[in-house]
This record gives structure tokens, C-alpha cells and sequence, in this order.
């Protein structure tokens, strides 16, 4: 054996312990001992900062950021990173960088990556620059998904997300992507926010990594705007696929994440900053 995946949730909406800052956004930190990865960034550089440094993480030591989508509260940290130097490799969908929209009566509100975070990828060699439209391996046991088939009836993006300010080209989210492992338990599967629905995401793992046992799956579940109906067609999909943990974060929404520690009982646990989960490598 080669040691332990450690998983550590950075930033969330809600944390562990007081010393943690909480916020409207989502980062993992991905370690095997050997490769760093940041998988989303949060929202603010300040809350990753303060959190990477009360965790013992640091930041100059990630070689590897993957962006599961490009709105701002998974990608406005990112700036923080990709200033403290070193050699980072970027992965994300092309389509991450897009200018867009959330459009609703009340508020449109720009949501897509902020410029000066544009500008910092823009910046990095074009050798560091990667982008994953299809299925790409990080290492031997951890992937990324690229682009995940929409194939559910029941899923959609979750909210109303255009690419134009007025409200009339969908935003169907195509850069949205997860990152999974490959451990002696199953596979772990890390999402961002689910855009393209969880179950969709986890049937593609389960075809791009070769089938198997699903252990675990991490992070936002986008179920914050779902109806009764789609939450509980989510939750009668994931028992099918009969995972050992499920860790709803961010934007999964209150009713939701109930409702699956309600279904899962001793398999689900709230999310929280300052998580850490380990899981031993094949």
C-alpha cells in the first residue's frame, strides 16, 4: 500500500470549529503524500488564506488546481494561489472562463469568474494551462471527469444561469466536472457543485474509471433550488449506487441535505470546514 488520500474541506458555508471563516463557497484540499491539488478555490482569497493556514495547509505547496466550474464562488479564490508562486498546473473545462449570468425578476448578478482571476489563468505558461473536455488522469488513481452527459430526466443545473444579462441563452454549465479516486474502499468521487446532477456525475465515474464500488461522494449537490421530487429521485438513484458515505456541502440547501441524513442515517454527515477524510490508496 502507498499511504492515505487525505481530503480536507478548506472552505464551506459552514465550519468545524469558530477559527475557521465560513462563506459562500466550496475548496478541497487533495494530498497523497506526494501531489497537492486544490480542487475550487472559494470565493474569497482571504477565507482560503485563513483557513489553509489554521488547517497547517500551505498553499505554496499545492502543484495542481482544478476548477470543478467557473463561478465565482468556486473559482475567487484563486488568485490567492497563483500568487504565492511556484509551478501550478491549472486544469479546467474551456468553457469555465465564459462571461455569465444569474437572471432572476428581482437581481441579475454576474456569476461567472472574476476578471482579475481570468486574468491570473490567462497568465500562467501555456504548459500549465490545461483544459479537460474529456476525461483526464492527474495521477494514476486520481481523475477528472471533463464534461459529464446530461442523461438523467429528472436533473438540471439548478437554478436560472444564463450567458446573457437578459435572461435569453441558457447557461447549461458544460464546464461543470468532479474529480474522483480510485482507493482500496471504492471510488470517492469529489463534486463541486453538481451542476450537471450528481447521479449523472457518478454514473460517469462508474463508465470512465473502469466500474467498481462507489464509496464516497463529497461535496455541493446543487438540490438548494429542487423540488420535493427531484430530492427524492436523487436520493432513490444514490441508494442504488449504494455509497458507504455521502458529505453534502455548499449548495446542496437545508431541506435536502435533511432529507439525506434522514435516508442515509449513519452514512451522511454534514460538511463542514476543517473536515478532514482519509481513504487508503490501491
Amino acid at each position: 500500500m502507498n499511504g492515505n488520500f487525505e481530503i480536507t474541506i478548506l472552505v464551506n458555508n459552514v465550519s468545524s470549529t469558530p477559527d475557521l471563516i465560513t462563506e459562500h463557497g466550496y475548496s478541497l484540499h487533495i494530498s497523497d503524500g506526494e501531489r497537492k491539488i486544490l480542487f475550487d478555490a472559494g470565493q474569497e482569497r482571504q477565507v482560503l488564506e485563513n483557513n489553509a493556514r489554521k488547517l497547517g495547509i500551505d498553499l505554496k505547496g499545492v502543484d495542481t488546481v482544478a476548477l470543478s466550474h467557473g463561478h465565482y464562488d468556486h473559482s475567487g479564490g484563486l488568485e490567492a494561489l497563483l500568487s504565492v508562486g511556484g509551478s501550478v498546473d491549472f486544469y479546467a473545462h474551456p468553457a469555465a472562463l465564459s462571461t455569465r449570468y444569474s437572471v432572476r425578476p428581482e437581481r441579475v448578478k454576474s456569476n461567472g469568474m472574476p476578471p482579475a482571476v481570468c486574468e491570473a489563468v490567462h497568465k500562467l505558461p501555456q504548459s500549465r494551462r490545461h483544459w479537460s473536455e474529456e476525461p483526464v488522469m492527474l495521477t494514476k488513481q486520481i481523475g477528472l471527469t471533463g464534461y459529464v452527459p446530461r442523461v438523467s430526466e429528472f436533473e438540471d443545473t439548478g437554478g436560472p444561469f444564463f450567458l446573457d444579462q437578459y435572461g435569453r441563452v441558457e447557461d447549461l454549465i458544460s464546464d461543470d466536472q468532479a474529480l474522483w479516486l480510485r482507493t482500496t474502499q471504492g471510488l470517492v468521487i469529489c463534486a463541486g457543485c453538481s451542476h450537471s446532477g450528481i447521479v449523472n456525475i457518478v454514473r460517469h465515474v462508474l463508465e470512465i474509471s473502469g466500474g467498481g464500488r462507489i464509496y464516497a461522494v463529497i461535496g455541493g449537490l446543487h438540490l438548494v433550488n429542487a423540488s420535493h421530487e427531484r430530492i427524492n429521485r436523487t436520493i432513490e438513484a444514490l441508494e442504488q449506487l449504494k455509497p458507504e458515505l455521502i458529505v453534502p456541502c455548499h449548495c446542496t440547501g437545508a431541506v435536502a441535505t435533511d432529507r439525506i441524513l434522514e435516508h442515509f442515517s449513519s452514512r451522511a454527515v454534514i460538511g463542514a470546514s476543517g473536515q478532514r477524510y482519509l481513504f487508503e490508496q490501491v
